[in-house]
Parts: C-alpha cells; sequence; structure tokens
C-alpha cells in the first residue's frame, strides 16, 4: 500500500514566511478574519485527505483504470474513485473558495489552491473526477451561477453524474 506524508510545513513556510498570506488577508475585508490558525486547519485537514482518501486511490487507478461503453458513451471510473469524489465534496473540499451563499466557505483562493495541492500531490483522482477539462468547468460553473440568478436558488455546482461515479463523454 502506498503512503503519503503531506509536507505541511513546506506549505506553511510558503503561505506564512514566503507569501504573508494572512497579513495580505487582513487588508481585505472579505478575508479579515482568516488567520494562521484557520490556514493551519485547513491545510492540515487536507493533508490528511489526501493521505487517507486520495493517495490509497493510486492502486485501482493503475490496475482498473476507466472504462468507455462505446454505446452509451459513458465512463465508470475505478473502484473508490465514486466514493472519493463523494467524501471531496461532502467535505467541502471543492467549494473552499466559493462563496457562502452558494454553499461554500468563502476561504481566499490562495487557501484553495494551497489546499489542493495536498490532494494532487499524491493523487489527482478525488479533484479532478468529475471534471472535464478547464472549458467544461467553466462552462457549467457560468451555467450554474446564471440559473442560480434567474430563479434566486443555490446552484447545484458538483455534478451529479461526477457524483453517482459516471459522466457523459460526448
Amino acid at each position: 500500500m502506498p503512503t503519503y506524508t503531506p509536507p505541511l510545513r513546506d506549505m506553511q513556510f510558503v503561505m506564512h514566511e514566503v507569501s504573508h498570506v494572512t497579513d495580505a488577508f487582513k487588508a481585505m475585508p472579505r478575508y479579515a478574519e482568516v488567520d494562521v490558525d484557520t490556514v493551519n486547519a485547513v491545510l492540515q485537514e487536507a493533508g490528511k485527505f489526501a493521505a487517507e482518501v486520495a493517495c490509497p486511490l493510486n492502486i485501482s487507478g493503475d490496475t482498473e483504470g476507466c472504462r468507455l461503453d462505446p454505446a452509451t458513451h459513458e465512463v465508470a471510473t475505478p473502484k473508490g474513485f465514486k466514493e472519493a469524489y463523494q467524501q471531496y465534496v461532502q467535505g467541502g473540499w471543492a467549494a473552499l473558495s466559493c462563496e457562502p451563499e452558494y454553499g461554500g466557505q468563502g476561504l481566499p483562493y490562495a487557501v484553495r489552491m494551497r489546499s489542493t495541492s495536498a490532494c494532487t500531490r499524491c493523487s489527482t483522482a478525488p479533484t479532478r473526477h468529475g471534471r472535464c477539462t478547464l472549458a467544461c468547468r467553466t462552462a457549467r460553473t457560468r451555467r450554474c451561477m446564471r440559473t442560480a440568478r434567474m430563479s434566486r436558488k443555490r446552484p447545484i455546482c458538483p455534478s451529479p453524474r461526477a457524483a453517482s461515479g459516471r459522466a457523459r463523454c460526448a
């Protein structure tokens, strides 16, 4: 079984001692409450998720791979990917920097990117499952936000097909 130890001290060093992000956050009223302890807690939990959930997926990803059904154009992911993605979404990782009124946590994008990098260093499976390309993701987000503005409802941005473990490729 592969193991992964996230480089928490390195990530904290870059965030706090090189970039001084919390000083920059204090200058922005929207993020003024984000302090060193908050950033460190997010990084620590992201590292825990990476080590315990994402890293073990490398085995099933390498041995099983994805399967394309030529008749339906549906792609089935390897064992564990669906559950990992559901944990990723339920844990709020997909919405760290999204607006709270849309189900996000409202954290700065810099914190989201650093926490996502903890996962993608060992396995991109949970963070990429259910996503097509950047263009596809951008289009889906724009449609989601436009629908929310028109209906005044909270958008459901994590793709339901992605959460089911089956995505349709056109």
